[in-house]
């Protein structure tokens, strides 16, 4: 079994250890694990910004070739419209509320307040996934859940969502380790949207890297998701990657400040678990091509199998518009009738 110990999650080198034993530093709000407001670094505005390419891991990672974990072939599921509510896969979520239809979750955590939400999402949340459907999934062949997970899970943005998914993440995990399979937990939002999408939570426009506060805050919730994964031996026996960031579209993002959260993450991810083999830290291509990533990448992650891969997460079901979809998906037949309700 692997073992919770202390880590070392910190993005600037003055930090301390973090205790395996956070819970006991946390307050609950609504039942939910919420960190305290000293520990969301009062001096968000002045942390260092620091040259991470240097401290990366030079051991292999698996080991395994082509494997990953001992898995010859990942085969995995996305939990998705889960703990990040989209509603063009849960239409349900929102089939009760007058015109206009909120377009994403914080409108909808506006247009119905907080103790409203709340109900509405225990509702979906106690109800969408269950552990006969995991026990399914594992039967059928799939090693790996990646779980979509927002931002206000672990930082207080001040931007108004609500937050109360996190027991239900730590449910779904322990489901996927009792029936045998590994979890990828995929930080999906970021303050003030990485993209624009639904998925992002806010569909006002790409301000994440338009202010400072917000990466910083993004780099505060993956510190925190990271510590609350090493403070629970189930979860982190159970956590096979950390997916950073779910599609920021790099075209309107500043991209050295996504890049420096990126290899930053990566240090804290594969270092700071401090699992063998080191959990893999992936970076989403923020829809750009193979080869412009092949002048960024690193060489020495890919060197000795490293532990940092590049995720090009594409849409079977849809219109293939993207041209990296066309090229490597161009044999597939994209289904053209596709609806939402296809997915409740």
């Amino acid at each position: 079994m692997v073992r919770a110990s202390s880590a070392v999650l910190c993005y600037n080198a003055s930090c301390s250890a973090v205790d395996a034993n956070v819970h006991n530093d946390t307050q609950r709000a609504g039942g939910v694990i919420r960190m305290p407001a000293s520990q969301y670094a009062t001096d968000l505005m002045t942390m260092p910004t620091q040259d991470v390419l240097g401290d990366v891991r030079q051991e292999p990672g698996s080991g395994m070739g082509m494997g990953y974990h001992g898995h010859s072939m990942v085969r995995g599921v996305n939990i998705g419209g889960f703990l990040v509510p989209e509603f063009w896969i849960t239409p349900s979520l929102i089939a009760a509320i007058p015109e206009p239809k909120p377009n994403d979750y914080l409108q909808l955590c506006n247009r119905l307040g907080p103790e409203a939400t709340l109900s509405l999402m225990r509702q979906h949340w106690e109800s969408w996934v269950t552990e006969s459907e995991i026990q399914r999934l594992a039967a059928a062949g799939i090693t790996h859940l990646r779980i979509p997970i927002g931002h206000w899970e672990f930082v207080d943005s001040d931007e108004g969502y609500v937050r109360g998914g996190l027991p239900y993440f730590k449910r779904l995990v322990y489901w996927a380790n009792r029936h045998g399979l590994k979890v990828i937990p995929d930080m999906h939002t970021a303050p003030g949207s990485q993209n624009g999408f639904d998925n992002s939570g806010s569909t006002n426009g790409v301000n994440w890297t338009k202010d400072q506060r917000n990466v910083l805050l993004s780099k505060r919730a993956l510190q925190t998701m990271l510590k609350y994964i090493a403070s629970d031996p189930i979860i982190l026996a159970t956590t096979d990657a950390v997916d950073m960031l779910n599609e920021p579209f790099i075209d309107s993002l500043d991209f050295g400040q996504l890049w420096e959260y990126d290899t930053g993450g990566h240090i804290l991810i594969s270092k700071g678990l401090g699992k063998t083999p080191p959990v893999i830290s992936i970076v989403d291509r923020g829809f750009k091509e193979f080869s412009w990533w092949q002048s960024r990448w690193p060489q020495d992650w890919n060197s000795k199998y490293a532990d940092a891969w590049l995720d090009a997460h594409l849409y079977h079901i849809v219109l293939l518009t993207d041209k990296i979809d066309t090229q490597y998906l161009g044999r597939y037949s994209p289904i053209k009738q596709f609806t939402p309700q296809m997915l409740e």
